[in-house]
């Protein structure tokens, strides 16, 4: 075998079948609609398929002579390197993403999979994902727009109701106080769907940032509890402390953890039944502190638990439609825990569902702060 036949295994290396199979090798090679590309260990391509030239708007002789690097964005250069050093390493590429160059100048994303042979070359598979990237980036920018507009008239609305319900402007009759309650649920309700939209936009542009403090949690727990009493009462739902343990110091953002807790919570006191009670646990151990909220209601679907964390994501109830809510909570308390080095999981049975927080344990050499739910 000569040289040339092993620049390319193994789409082109003779095998104990005969040719057929490599014929078979090279047709998919040259039909796929999938970018495919061999590699070398020089940073070169070795080989690319119709598809990358035609997506790429390059010819050949192009894409072989340069580097594939220089075809990459500069902002992409660092990780697509990073991910070639892990691809020599024997890691897999699943899934990476980066800019490639066009020939007319405009730049497209791609959707990486590859590995690495013995010999150093990279074998590769690409999508191109510049459609969903746009769709995307409208979909930010109009949710991004949508919510400032609307959260500055919604807060004025919904102060002016509570400044109504409070009894400022005088008594109100029964029917009147009734329909002013409704308003002001329904505004606060949208009030906290516009913000969740906000936290969801920054969480996407990676804009969410986080105000680190040394905190008590019993302290944290205590301030949660108390913001979200009333809304259990809403439910006739009572929240439960179990057995505390010794004071546990947490580095979080205070004002996060406790918009991640009051997920929890009011989403606990909203699926347990009238008179059930939300119980609330606190533990230690090996340097892991755990909380854990569990409710009494009919549990987790089990065909729904998968997507339990995913944006929008609800259970197609009616029962749970019409408890409201964005599908937006879990998903974003997710990425507020796991912002702060913690973890978020759940189990559930039919009889209730146990959500819970895991954050490494502050030593206590440093003085917890005060948390005020200001």
């Amino acid at each position: 075998m000569n040289q040339s036949s092993n620049a390319y295994p193994p789409l082109a290396q003779p095998v104990v079948e005969g040719p057929v199979i490599c014929s078979e090798s090279d047709r998919f090679f040259l039909l796929s609609l999938d970018l495919l590309c061999v590699a070398g260990a020089d940073g070169r391509f070795k080989r690319i398929n119709p598809a990358f030239m035609e997506t790429l708007g390059y010819s050949e002789r192009e894409l072989l002579s340069r580097p594939f690097i220089d075809f990459v964005h500069p902002e992409d250069v660092a990780a697509t390197l990073d991910e070639v050093k892990r691809l020599n390493a024997g890691e897999l590429t699943i899934d990476f993403e980066n800019r490639y160059r066009c020939a007319d100048g405009s730049w497209k994303w791609m959707s990486w999979r590859a590995r690495a042979d013995q010999q150093g070359d990279l074998y590769a598979v690409a999508r191109d994902e510049t459609e969903r990237h746009r769709i995307e980036l409208i979909k930010r920018e109009l949710i991004s727009t949508v919510s400032h507009e609307l959260r500055t008239p919604l807060t004025s609305l919904s102060a002016s109701l509570d400044l109504i319900g409070n009894g400022v402007v005088g008594d109100l009759a029964p029917p009147m106080e009734k329909l002013v309650t409704i308003a002001r649920q329904n505004a606060r309700r949208l009030l906290h769907l516009v913000n969740d939209l906000l936290d969801l936009d920054r969480i996407s542009a990676g804009k969410l940032k986080y105000q680190w403090q040394v905190v008590e949690l019993s302290t944290l727990l205590g301030t949660a509890l108390e913001a979200n009493a009333s809304y259990a009462q809403c439910y006739q739902v009572k929240f439960e402390v179990l057995e505390r343990c010794a004071p546990i110091l947490l580095k979080v953002d205070p004002q996060r953890l406790l918009q991640v807790l009051s997920n929890l919570l009011s989403n606990a006191a909203k699926f347990s039944p009238q008179g059930g009670v939300v119980q609330i646990r606190t533990a230690l151990h090996a340097g892991t502190a755990r909380i854990e909220v569990i409710d009494q209601g009919p549990g987790i679907p089990e065909e729904f638990r998968p997507r339990v964390f995913e944006r929008f994501a609800q259970a197609d109830s009616s029962d749970e439609r019409m408890r409201g809510g964005s599908g937006l909570g879990l998903a974003i308390s997710r990425e507020i825990t796991e912002g702060m080095a913690g973890q978020i999981g759940f189990q559930s049975s039919d009889k209730g569902a146990t959500f819970y927080l895991e954050f490494p344990a502050q030593c206590p050499d440093e003085p917890p702060s005060l948390v005020r739910n200001d």
